[in-house]
């Protein structure tokens, strides 16, 4: 995902009950870019859903995957 936020960035993973499943985690910047590895291989086959965006704000921007 990209994003033109320009503060601490947050990422957690919902699923699609909307509750938390995992990696409520800061994302470190580097440069100009937000980068992070997840490791999804422990969830089940589905759609979740990525929420990344700051922690004391309620700027952020929604992302899907599906798990195979």
């Amino acid at each position: 995902m990209t994003t033109e936020f320009d503060g601490g960035v947050f990422l957690a993973i919902y699923n699609v009950l909307g509750q938390e499943v995992g990696f409520n985690k800061r994302v470190p910047r580097t440069g100009n870019a937000y980068k992070l590895n997840i490791d999804i291989s422990n969830m089940s086959e589905g759609v979740y859903f990525i929420r990344m965006g700051g922690q004391g704000t309620t700027s952020f921007k929604t992302g899907r995957i599906i798990v195979k």
